[in-house]
């Protein structure tokens, strides 16, 4: 019998029987039995010994029945199955290879059931042989349980529950089964945050008027970014790189509700209820992006889940999924998931503008004196806080601003808005989570033209670069006030807007560690708040009115002069006839832009010096004081005297506002410029000209111009006449503020005139030649009348200026008598009063000198008589005045004398001859008369003293203004100090500079008044008004004459 194992090698020692008698094999296998007979025997094998059974396994057959014959050697052969050795060993593969000890490894379902055993922690390997001996050949189930520990971190890579795993063992076979053990892949959500506070959305837009096309955007909403970490589970520092990956999805929600979620950045898709996430939305290893949106103020908090399996709708991605789930280490109960604590958050802005009704309300009496009193008032008059505009307000409307510049002092010229930010207390600053003390608000501007700028104080120059930022602790420390100011014009309203946002360099501060933003430079949340503003400014205030072709110069612009008496028309002149009409003006201001509805007030700003005494005259009483003068005559500006703001005016759709209630005053000389300025700018409403103060912040400004009035004259001469320079009329009208101009003349030849005749020169003045003179007076005046060519529209008012050689009054003397002792004599003809008059030969009026004369002489016979004619009493060229005449007896008595004639008429010193005569003469002369009521004619005598015409240009028209003002209680003005009536002239004149005469009376007694210094005095050659007349002539109202 020969015994063999499976591997065709021999066995030992393997009890063998032959019908029952046994004996080892040898070494060689083999068992002999020798001899045997004949015929059939029973051989078989076994049992074996423990030391044998250990290493094999009997057949299944263990004897048969051999046939012996005889001279042969019958061969029986058995085949020993060899036992298998086998170890079970846990190992993680890869890079990173490792082993696992104390694992449970089961093994079962074979020839064999050993049990279990344990992983050595050495190699991870557990050796059933050693422990149980060699295995029978065949296959077997093993399964594995690892250690608690590695459980937490690792997973077998075969789910040992739902897929058995096979190990054959073949004969003799030394096996170690390798079971794979794989790292667990740590997954934790991630919410990585753009900002731990949401801004409230304040729907700004709804408050926009709904024609305007551009909407405000809303707030901008704070994106957090969603994703799953993946690392090793025993290594959570390092990123998991093996296959079973997070197969994606999750679940976000904000609890409580403050915000609504959007998956698009324009917040038009909402996410919906329940918060989830499919794997589309957050694939394997990617991010998502969700967009929160505030819309109730306070804390909530974000959390984000993993997607749990059962949580996965679609079976073909949840069959793909399930193997995954089991190397998954989720961050799920019983650890929580991702959540950051967040806080929706309201940004304010609280934008202010002046308070109109308060504003409108101010008063300030200008009428006191000294003016600087007012001034002073003015200076020191405060002016209501801006008030706080509504939400509606400052988004619909607006907050007007004009364009900055800066005053003398470097602080600002124009208004600038308040604006806070108030100060984060109470529930506002419970919203603003932790971790957000670092935060900044961002003050920025957009515009779609203009721009603003901003500042710390209202005034003082200390501009913050834009975008300026505010520490969120400080504003939970105190509340912010800056201020706006207009930099550049806006194109149209609501072009510039300031928005508050937010910002911070790290907003990932939160209370997950590993939270942070995911922009290199994170972006400002803007549109928290918005204000916005209306930018102007007024590029020139201009006058409406304009010089039109036939009507009167209303304005000289060369020497900025603004005529006030005259006639009106559409272009703005001002009505002559009724004031305040007459000194209406029309004025435009325009802005940069072609702005509507912007309201501009317009000022008449007059020089500081118009209210003073020095500028109407140092000579006029302490009484003179400004605010007593007439109200109605005084410029108009305001609705009432006393109150603050101007007149307004709202802009067209040009730009331009138009104002028509200007009035100026009626004073000659007093200077303007006017004003314009915004509504916001009331503060500008203080400015006067040339105070060292108040003219530091200044309104927009027309050049300065003064007021003045206009005369006209027509001078009709003899044409042979020549006049000397009128240049000192001029200077002393235009000291008076009244523009002296002349019209075209008309000159004649006395000839071709009815009614006018000439004498030599020598009649009116004895010093003179024989050169013709023409005389005007009483007797002629009116045949010039027809030479005067009415004043029209364009000269007026205009005076007629009758230019004459010499001036006299035709009149009959009194009869004079006188005795002389000569029979030739001269003699001076005198009024009743003993003023000479002027004898002309022939007499103004025609006719005889001599209207009567006779005389008598007694020779001591007789007495004679006689009578004398226009041969007997003569004007000749040798008298020495005019009132002379030579007045010669006859030689002999007529016949009609008493003495029956011819006697021989020869007075002397002791038998004196008496003469009696009365004359056609002429009162005079005279320098020039004015006109009267309806009847501007005036006469003026060509003298070739320059002072002495001039004084009586300027004196005669002063009396067609009424001077000297007898009227008291005139106007306001003093009374005048200086004024007379009579006492060396005709009518009512000044005084001022003159004496009383101490041997020259008038009629009444009073004393004459001599050498007066004022052109309104009697006589010349003043060419300058007093203090007191030149007043009254820049009060009066030069519109026409005699008013």
């Amino acid at each position: 019998m020969h015994v063999l194992d499976d591997a065709g090698n021999n066995v030992k020692d393997v009890p063998t029987t032959k019908d029952g008698a046994g004996k080892p094999s040898d070494a060689t296998g083999l068992a002999t039995y020798d001899p045997l007979p004949d015929g059939s025997c029973q051989a078989g094998i076994g049992p074996l010994s423990s030391a044998l059974a250990a290493d094999y396994v009997l057949p299944s057959t263990t004897s048969h029945t051999v046939l012996v014959q005889k001279g042969q050697i019958a061969y029986a052969g058995f085949v020993l199955t060899r036992k298998a050795q086998l170890k079970v060993k846990l190992l993680r593969k890869g890079s990173t290879p490792a082993v696992f000890g104390g694992a449970t490894v089961k093994l079962t379902g074979g020839p064999d059931s050993p049990g279990d055993g344990t992983t050595a922690v050495s190699d991870g390997t557990v050796d059933f042989t050693s422990v149980f001996g060699k295995l029978q050949a065949g296959a077997y189930t093993v399964s594995a349980t690892l250690d608690a520990e590695d459980a937490k971190t690792h997973q077998t890579s075969t789910d040992f529950a739902t897929t058995p795993q096979t190990v054959d063992l073949a004969p003799g076979e030394d096996k170690t089964a390798e079971l794979e053990v794989e790292r667990k892949n740590l997954v934790k959500p991630r919410i990585e945050v753009e900002y731990l506070a949401v801004l409230l959305d304040q729907d700004l837009a709804s408050h926009q008027d709904p024609a305007e096309a551009d909407r405000i955007a809303r707030a901008a909403p704070t994106f957090v970014e969603l994703s799953f970490t993946e690392h090793n589970a025993d290594e959570p520092a390092t990123l998991y790189t093996g296959a079973r990956r997070y197969p994606g999805g999750g679940v976000f929600t904000c609890t409580p509700a403050h915000v609504k979620i959007y998956t698009d950045a324009l917040c038009t898709a909402e996410l919906p209820a329940g918060g989830a996430l499919d794997a589309v939305q957050l694939p394997p290893g990617g991010k998502y992006r969700l967009y929160l949106r505030g819309v109730t103020e306070g804390k909530f908090e974000a959390r984000l889940a993993a997607r749990e399996l059962a949580a996965i709708i679609d079976p073909i991605e949840k069959a793909a999924a399930a193997p995954t789930y089991r190397f998954l280490q989720l961050w799920t109960d019983p650890a929580p998931p991702a959540q950051v604590e967040m806080g929706v958050v309201k940004l304010t802005m609280t934008l202010h503008a002046q308070d109109a009704g308060a504003l409108a309300a101010l008063t300030v009496n200008p009428d006191v004196d000294p003016v600087a009193t007012y001034h002073t008032a003015l200076k020191n008059l405060g002016l209501p806080p801006q008030l706080a505009l509504s939400t509606a307000t400052k988004i619909k409307t607006g907050r007007l601003l004009h364009v900055q510049k800066d005053d003398p002092d470097a602080k600002a010229n124009h208004n600038r808005a308040k604006l806070t930010i108030p100060k984060l207390e109470g529930p506002a600053a419970a919203n603003w989570p932790a971790g957000t003390d670092d935060y900044e608000l961002v003050l920025q501007t957009t515009a779609a033209s203009g721009s603003v700028a901003v500042h710390a104080q209202e005034f003082d120059k200390d501009l913050l670069p834009l975008p300026h930022k505010i520490k969120l602790a400080d504003l939970k420390a105190a509340a912010v006030d800056l201020w706006v100011e207009g930099a550049s014009a806006s194109d149209q309203r609501l072009d510039v807007q300031l928005g508050l946002g937010l910002f911070s360099a790290k907003p990932g501060a939160g209370t997950a560690g590993d939270l942070h933003t995911t922009e290199a430079s994170p972006a400002t949340k803007g549109n928290g708040d918005v204000c916005r503003f209306n930018v102007v400014a007024i590029k020139e205030v201009k006058y409406a009115f304009s010089n039109l072709a036939g009507k009167a110069v209303i304005w000289d612009d060369p020497n900025k002069r603004f005529y006030i008496n005259t006639e009106d028309d559409p272009a703005g002149r001002a009505l002559k006839s009724a004031p305040p009409k007459g000194r209406t003006i029309k004025i435009t201001a325009e802005l940069t832009k072609p702005i509507k509805d912007v309201k501009i007030h317009f000022m008449l700003s007059p020089n500081k010096d118009n209210h003073e005494k020095a500028h109407w005259g140092a000579a006029l009483p302490l009484s003179f004081k400004f605010k007593d003068l007439d109200r109605a005559l005084k410029a108009k500006d305001k609705a009432t005297p006393d109150a603050y703001l101007h007149f307004s005016a709202l802009t067209d759709a040009q730009g331009i506002a138009q104002m028509d209630d200007l009035v100026l005053s009626r004073f000659g000389g007093d200077k303007f410029r006017i004003a314009a300025y915004i509504d916001e700018d009331a503060h500008l409403a203080k400015y006067i000209d040339g105070h060292a103060d108040l003219s530091k912040k200044k309104p927009a400004l027309t050049d300065e111009f003064t007021l003045w009035r206009r005369v006209w004259v027509q001078h009709t001469r003899n044409a042979t006449s020549a006049l000397v320079s009128r240049a000192t009329t001029k200077a002393g009208f235009e000291a008076a503020y009244v523009e002296y101009l002349e019209a075209p003349e008309r000159t004649y030849a006395v000839a071709t005139v009815p009614g006018l005749s000439t004498h030599p020169a020598w009649q009116f003045d004895p010093a003179e030649g024989i050169a013709p003179q023409l005389c005007v007076g009483d007797h002629n005046k009116a045949i010039f009348d027809a030479m005067f060519i009415p004043e029209s529209d364009d000269m007026s008012p205009k005076a007629h200026l009758l230019m004459c050689d010499v001036q006299w009054d035709p009149v009959q003397g009194p009869a004079q008598a006188f005795s002389v002792a000569a029979p030739v004599t001269t003699q001076n003809y005198y009024d009743a009063t003993m003023y000479e008059l002027g004898v002309f030969s022939p007499p103004l009026v025609g006719g005889t000198v001599v209207a009567a004369a006779t005389w008598t002489w007694d020779d001591g016979a007789n007495v004679h008589t006689g009578s004398l004619t226009d041969a007997d009493i003569e004007v000749l060229q040798t008298r020495a005045a005019t009132s002379e005449v030579r007045v010669s007896l006859p030689a002999q008595c007529a016949a009609t004398c008493a003495c029956g004639g011819g006697t021989a008429i020869a007075p002397t010193a002791v038998r004196q001859a008496d003469v009696t005569m009365q004359l056609n003469a002429a009162n005079g002369p005279w320098f020039g008369e004015s006109g009267v009521p309806g009847r501007p004619h005036c006469l003026i005598v060509i003298k070739p003293d320059v002072n002495y015409f001039n004084n009586t240009i300027l004196h005669e028209i002063g009396h067609l203004y009424e001077a000297v003002r007898t009227a008291t209680a005139w106007h306001g003005l003093p009374d005048h100090p200086n004024q007379y009536t009579d006492r060396g002239g005709q009518g009512s004149h000044c005084s001022t500079g003159a004496t009383p005469s101490l041997t020259d009376f008038d009629d009444a007694g009073d004393a004459v008044f001599e050498n007066g210094t004022c052109v309104m005095y009697h006589d010349g050659p003043s060419i300058a008004f007093c203090d007191h007349c030149g007043a009254d002539l820049r009060v009066r109202d030069l519109s026409g004459f005699f008013k």
